[in-house]
């Protein structure tokens, strides 16, 4: 349950016993089955089944008729709108939502409106929340919450630095596509720090989840730090399986935040690092809790053991499959154009309730719908493309440095290589794919169609990777797979395989060991640009080669850089460390990387 955004004290308000609970609420019209843009050449979605719904709000998994993509759709009543505070509220959300663009963010795609409802069009999540996850699972092992927490704070950072306060993370907004990343939502109680040093002072939040500083100390306010408190939260709830200041009541549960009453359970061990990690994020005094920035240098966060994708959590075959069942239900057949008027499965008519005109497009908020680019119509997109945040975030750390700012940057006391880089690759992208070698012995193949294909040496174990079509499995590469189509691909990598060994160096002075017995790192993306060759990792790392055979590869969101010269040596530096200590050559190749960022986003 989310607190209202309009007030909340500390105990909350008694509601009258000879009320019914049921007449409290006006009764809500019916979502048709097909909505409709109508200020945008009449674009349609098809409703399907009901996702979740919360107060007023219900959202529902809808298909694009031109596109046929699937996309989540949050629908408001218009009858919850009669007052100008529900109104700003909702007009608030869509404005702050849609200035947001991060890949750990659910994407907003557009805004509309019809008699009855307003619509919010976003990126459809199809494993639904970290609830369900933990409703499953019980609670996280420390390497699951390392895969997820580095996601949540990229999108934190991204809000923070739009100057947004979230003000209601939990669990329940934590929502997890189909390829295992999480993405935030709901921002219908997020606000903008519109001065420097404002401090917010409305009352809101999940009990579980609310800062001391929201509840007890109104007169100062909050800030950012709120969100920061969350995180602790939320990183507790993941590791023991509850939230930790949780009791029947929700006085108590103010209570016991008040005085930051938790306690570690001896049957749930976990380790120093993540209890003084928890600690910290859960400090009475805003002023005490670490930045983003620090919390990333934690020795917690510093530990990193990496693990094989979570395909008991994702399970997404199994969802979609869910979600085809429900469709069946509702007589919902695909569609391959716009709806008809003799369409069998027309909404009927709508229900005869009072009007209330939003008039989204005036509204004081001044949101310009004209420039939400239409993401589900590619041949309509007249924004700029954007680069990945990570790549962003390496682009700004490179600026950052260049520019002679680097006291602003953290540096990091213990530098390790990365987890793998390349060490070998041959692009055969003209007939199947791009095949390489990682530093930890892991040769793998990014295909033509979007799949991969890992081999794991030591025990001749292969890994395959379908996102597009819902499919992860392993097999042992000696025996004959049954389809045809991954026997084929099976024999393109070993043939690679032992082409690079026979004919290829290692791109640096290393020793290989191959002690992942299920691969978790793999090439995601690579491009060519001005004598260059980039790479993309799946544990978030970027690799530049260069035609004079130098290389860069960034870590930890670029603050850390590993340099690997012609002669194959290696060096780990903070990226702030290479101008201060005025190591020309890195220096020189670090503005080669931003020439090559600034055109990327130049397009």
């Amino acid at each position: 349950m989310t607190v209202p955004s309009t007030s909340h004290s500390a105990k909350p308000p008694s509601r009258p016993s000879l009320v019914p609970k049921k007449a409290e609420k006006p009764q809500l019209p019916s979502v048709p089955l097909h909505l409709v843009d109508k200020r945008d050449n009449d674009i349609q979605y098809i409703r399907g089944p009901l996702l979740g719904e919360g107060g007023f709000a219900r959202c529902y998994y809808v298909t694009c008729c031109t596109s046929q993509k699937a996309f989540a759709a949050k629908a408001v009543p218009k009858i919850g709108l009669r007052s100008k505070k529900a109104k700003d509220k909702l007009l608030s959300e869509i404005k702050l939502h849609r200035e947001l663009i991060h890949e750990n963010i659910v994407k907003f795609i557009r805004a509309f409106e019809d008699d009855n409802f307003v619509y919010i069009i976003l990126e459809l999540c199809e494993n639904k929340t970290c609830v369900e996850l933990l409703k499953e699972k019980k609670r996280l092992s420390e390497p699951e919450a390392k895969m997820f927490f580095p996601q949540i704070l990229g999108a934190l950072q991204c809000m923070h630095d739009a100057r947004i306060i979230h003000r209601d993370l939990k669990l329940g907004n934590l929502f997890i596509a189909k390829d295992g990343e999480i993405k935030i939502g709901d921002f219908g109680l997020a606000t903008k720090v519109n001065d420097k040093g404002e401090r917010k002072k409305t009352i809101c939040g999940t009990p579980n989840y609310i800062a001391p500083e929201i509840l007890f100390n109104n007169d100062v306010g909050h800030s950012y730090e709120v969100d920061i408190w969350s995180l602790g939260v939320i990183l507790y709830t993941m590791l023991i399986g509850k939230p930790p200041f949780q009791t029947k009541h929700i006085k108590e549960i103010y209570e016991k935040i008040k005085n930051t009453d938790y306690t570690f359970p001896d049957d749930c061990p976990i380790s120093a690092e993540a209890k003084d990690l928890i600690e910290k994020l859960l400090s009475q005094n805003p002023k005490d809790r670490p930045t983003i920035m620090q919390i990333l240098e934690h020795p917690f966060m510093r530990m990193r053991e990496r693990i094989a994708a979570l395909t008991d959590i994702t399970n997404t075959t199994k969802c979609k499959e869910n979600i085809h069942k429900e469709f069946q239900k509702l007589n919902i057949k695909d569609q391959k154009g716009p709806l008809k008027d003799n369409d069998n499965y027309r909404a009927k008519a709508k229900p005869q309730i009072q009007q209330i005109p939003l008039n989204l497009q005036n509204a004081k908020n001044d949101i310009n719908y004209n420039l939400l680019a239409q993401q589900d119509t590619p041949k309509k997109v007249t924004s700029p493309k954007r680069t990945t945040s990570l790549v962003d975030s390496v682009h700004k750390c490179i600026k950052v440095v260049l520019r002679g700012n680097c006291e602003y940057l953290p540096s990091f006391k213990e530098l390790k290589l990365p987890d793998a880089f390349i060490t070998k690759w041959i692009d055969y992208t003209m007939k199947y794919g791009f095949v390489y070698s990682l530093s930890n012995g892991i040769e793998g193949m990014l295909f033509n169609d979007h799949t991969t294909l890992l081999l794991h040496s030591p025990t001749n174990r292969m890994h395959y990777f379908d996102l597009d079509n819902y499919k992860r499995c392993s097999f042992d590469a000696s025996t004959k797979n049954e389809e045809r189509d991954l026997e084929k691909k099976k024999g393109v990598l070993l043939a690679m395989k032992g082409y690079m060994s026979n004919n290829l160096n290692h791109a640096a002075n290393i020793t290989i060991n191959c002690a992942e017995k299920f691969p978790s790192i793999y090439l995601t993306k690579y491009m060519k640009a001005d004598g260059a060759t980039l790479f993309r990792l799946s544990n978030r790392s970027i690799q530049v080669n260069f035609q004079d055979h130098t290389k860069l590869v960034f870590s930890n969101e670029g603050l850390i850089v590993t340099f690997i010269d012609s002669q194959r040596n290696l060096s780990v530096l903070n990226i702030k460390d290479i101008v201060l200590n005025n190591h020309i050559q890195i220096i020189e190749k670090l503005e080669r990387v931003l020439k090559i960022f600034d055109d990327l986003q130049s397009k």
